[in-house]
């Protein structure tokens, strides 16, 4: 037996709204390693940077689909030379974990964009993402 399931533009531009006020003034960490199997296991790999989200931290939704305020912009406070930055994650201001990304340069088929993967200390990284909730 199958399961099927269409979930209509409204709800999914209410879906993108609701994560979308979750994460006001929260913010991302940009990491190397692996990703780990799941948001809510503990962050592996060296931390790069933070990055502290706009409010909000989402353009509006359309068509379920939001994009990042931004692009963000990330100081690394560590190198990425040898390990090159793989992957981030999406906190609360209250520090709930809520989405892992994977992070590519353009072209790279990452979820997340980025200027730079290998950035020394002191380098800024541009980020781009963009949010969809499936039909």
């Amino acid at each position: 037996m199958s399961v099927i399931v269409n979930v209509g533009i409204f709800a999914r531009n209410a879906e993108c709204q609701g994560l979308s006020d979750a994460l006001n003034g929260g913010y991302f960490e940009v990491r190397t390693g692996t990703q780990p199997a799941s948001v809510d296991d503990t962050a592996t790999g060296t931390l790069i940077g933070t990055v502290v989200l706009n409010t909000p931290s989402f353009l509006t939704p359309s068509g379920g689909v939001m994009v990042l305020d931004g692009p963000a912009v990330v100081l690394a406070v560590a190198d990425a030379d040898v390990d090159n930055i793989t992957w981030g994650r999406f906190y609360t201001a209250a520090n709930d974990a809520c989405i892992d990304v994977d992070i590519t340069l353009s072209g790279g088929g990452g979820a997340m964009i980025a200027t730079k993967i290998d950035p020394l200390t002191n380098e800024s990284i541009a980020l781009t993402y963009t949010h969809t909730i499936p039909e």
